[in-house]
């Protein structure tokens, strides 16, 4: 048992560090019109908001009802030189 519990601890935390990596290499890269200050629009035309910062590693934020809010990537596209998501604006502050 003295043997098991470190091999646990170390499984624990190699799988905490490699878990978010898995997950954010799904997400495609930020479209290049996905800039901090535009807007960005739901599928049906409604401004939903606008970007608050895009990080260094291209995830787009904005902020809803006063809270930071990551969309996803992968929902992202260019439609008309503006940057839409396939998400709504109450799917995304459920997303949080």
């Amino acid at each position: 048992m003295k043997k098991f519990l470190p091999l646990a601890l170390v499984a624990t935390l190699v799988s905490f560090t490699v878990l978010p990596v898995a997950v954010n290499a799904e997400d495609a890269a930020a479209p290049a019109g996905a800039i901090a200050g535009k807007s960005i629009y739901a599928a049906n035309g409604s401004r939903i908001a606008t970007i608050y910062r895009v990080t260094e590693t291209g995830l787009v934020q904005v902020i809803l009802e006063g809270r930071l809010v990551t969309v996803p990537n992968s929902s992202l596209s260019e439609v008309d030189g503006k940057l839409v998501t396939k998400l709504t604006k109450v799917e995304l502050r459920k997303a949080r």
